[in-house]
């Protein structure tokens, strides 16, 4: 028999960020770990006009993949790692503030901003996989190379990104 404590998640709010560009499965990884970690769970999908996937589309596959987490699709609003700007981080939590009510107790990702990120909203800064040792691809490399990744693309986003291959 288990305990209500031993129950309970590390975390009351948790963040995940990202483009979602497109969704694979080291994503779906790490929006799992924050699931497991966290009582709730936002998930920001940004987006920019031109970027080659529409960010509707990216904010419907992170929907469909995780109906339990609160999906909010950013626009006109894609944050650049830029320290060399001293407005850069409060601009970007202001951002973060304005789409996401309430305190954030967690942000996990598995970049190297999400330290500061997380300092500057008062929440801790989960690391998932940086190494990228569990899923090794990157969005940029399934869209350089979608034929050969194929395989680490979620379920959600494949027939799309088969249907982009169609095109060519």
């Amino acid at each position: 028999m288990t305990s209500a404590l031993s129950e309970r998640k590390r975390y009351g709010n948790g963040l995940v960020m990202g483009k979602f560009m497109p969704l694979h499965l080291g994503h779906e990884y790490l929006i799992d770990t924050a699931l497991a970690n966290c009582e709730r769970l936002t998930i920001f999908v940004y987006s920019l006009p031109g970027q080659p996937i529409d960010g509707e589309t990216r904010t419907g596959w992170v929907r469909e993949r995780f109906p339990e987490a609160r999906v909010i699709h950013v626009v006109d609003f894609e944050p650049v790692y830029q320290e060399s700007d001293p407005r850069f981080w409060s601009m970007w939590a202001e951002q973060i503030r304005s789409n996401h009510k309430g305190q954030i107790d967690a942000i996990f990702s598995s970049e190297d901003y999400g330290e500061r990120l997380a300092r500057e909203l008062g929440a801790e800064h989960v690391c998932v996989d940086r190494a990228r040792a569990v899923y090794g691809v990157s969005g940029t490399e399934i869209r350089n190379d979608p034929t050969g990744k194929l395989a680490f693309v979620s379920p959600a986003a494949r027939a799309y990104v088969l249907s982009s291959l169609r095109k060519d």
